[in-house]
């Protein structure tokens, strides 16, 4: 009786595995052929979107360094004197506002 216990979990379990296994490889064929026929323009399509966001994030950059260049290389000319004339330290100016 135990041994016709174990054969049909044996059998059952085998059967279990067979149907995991197909779909398993079904799918993974299915997903290998989709990459053949479009991976080439997935890949570039993806390369294209990041040479964008590079493109953005130089832009902003260059953007944002001209700007302090701009503001540090007039620091010390006579109209941000002035400007500092008016009570507030070079400490105030740079300072993040607190939270």
């Amino acid at each position: 009786m135990l041994v016709t216990a174990w054969n049909t979990i044996q059998s059952i379990l085998s059967g279990v595995w067979n149907v995991i296994k197909t779909v398993a490889t079904t799918i993974f064929g299915g997903l290998q052929s989709f990459w053949q026929k479009h991976g080439e323009q997935i890949t570039q399509a993806l390369v294209n979107v990041w040479n964008g966001i590079k493109n953005v994030l130089t832009i902003i950059w260059n953007i944002i360094s001209t700007i302090a260049r701009i503001v540090f290389n007039n620091w010390g000319t006579p109209s941000s004197r002035r400007s500092r004339a008016s009570g507030k330290s070079s400490k105030q100016y740079l300072a993040l506002p607190s939270m």
